[in-house]
């Protein structure tokens, strides 16, 4: 199957998004002094904008490339949480599912930005574990969703903010792998055991380091890293994003491979771990090629790490790329075969 027609066939898959749901908020400005008051630079706001971030930015990426969304998680009973809910629906994501909670604040960050560099981010938050209570009625909406919707993936997409318990987490991976659905993690903190039975997990090089305790510094630590990794979760596939250094991946019992970074320019790394987890579990179940698949997540990352904010990607922005020329024959210096 080509790169385009994997791409052009997105639509046609259902994903389960689980996970830390949160409201992204944007205050745009430019700056044209120091604060008399403080060593600060002043902002002189221009505009802001709310976006769904982390579980609801994963949805969002998934929406934009053409798959059917059901997502799950908490928001809490607030202005915010009201409007995330809105923002889910008015790009199609029904938000049915999300459980709303009087005891909990919806995490939303907010983020400060002159042109197009960020100054400052401020976070609101509560990132104790759920409750017993909304523990258990949360796997009873997932489960019946397992049971109706028969989604063809689940994406764990975890934060750290409380939803992903350990208990939670191996739930939702036993229920998934009874039933043959493609589990992939974006995963957070040091106990990637919770994980484990997971298709494939795709932390970045620093939370990759976090949980080895060692920095990834060339093939022999890579290496390691992913063999550490592959241990505590059994995962099929060990996806490391690298940031200018590209994507590595592992397939167990096979040899580690890098794809080298596709963006031309960054401005905003934000959400570019949504993207990835996004795109590759989309193109491995309709390919099962997980070469492929970091390729097409790769180019996705590479596209949305050069607009500012939290940003998503289309099939159309991908398509043209794998359909480019340029790109099929790698440059103008082509083969004496080509």
């Amino acid at each position: 199957m080509s790169i385009s027609s994997i791409i052009k066939r997105f639509g046609e898959l259902r994903i389960l998004v689980i996970g830390d749901i949160m409201l992204d908020r944007y205050v745009w400005g430019r700056v044209m002094k120091i604060s008399p008051e403080a060593p600060v630079p002043v902002l002189k706001v221009l505009g802001e904008n709310l976006l769904p971030g982390g579980a609801a930015n994963v949805g969002s990426n998934l929406r934009s490339l053409g798959a059917s969304v059901e997502i799950c998680g908490v928001v809490g009973k607030d202005y915010e949480g009201e409007r995330l809910l809105e923002i889910l629906e008015e790009i199609r994501i029904d938000s049915k599912n999300i459980i709303i909670d009087s005891k909990r604040p919806t995490t939303i960050k907010t983020r400060l930005i002159a042109g197009t560099q960020q100054i400052v981010r401020m976070d609101r938050e509560e990132t104790s574990p759920i409750s017993d209570e909304l523990k258990v009625r949360l796997m009873e909406v997932i489960t019946k969703l397992v049971e109706e919707y028969l989604p063809h993936g689940i994406i764990i997409s975890d934060y750290a903010k409380g939803v992903i318990r350990e208990d939670l987490s191996g739930e939702i991976i036993r229920l998934a792998k009874s039933e043959g659905i493609f589990v992939a993690v974006d995963p957070k903190g040091k106990d990637f055991a919770k994980y484990s039975g997971a298709n494939v997990i795709t932390p970045n090089q620093r939370e990759a380091e976090e949980v080895c305790g060692f920095s990834i510094e060339g093939d022999i630590t890579l290496k390691k890293a992913i063999e550490i990794l592959m241990e505590k979760t059994h995962a099929d596939c060990v996806l490391i994003t690298r940031g200018k250094q590209g994507i590595s991946f592992c397939v167990r019992g096979d040899a580690v491979k890098t794809i080298s970074s596709d963006a031309r320019e960054v401005f905003d790394v934000t959400g570019a771990g949504d993207t990835v987890v996004s795109v590759s579990t989309l193109s491995y179940i309709l390919s099962k090629s997980w070469e492929d698949s970091v390729r097409i997540a790769n180019r996705a990352a590479g596209i949305v790490v050069g607009r500012v904010g939290t940003a998503t990607v289309t099939q159309a922005d991908l398509i043209e790329h794998f359909e480019d020329s340029r790109y099929l024959f790698g440059g103008k210096i082509l083969s004496k075969e080509t």
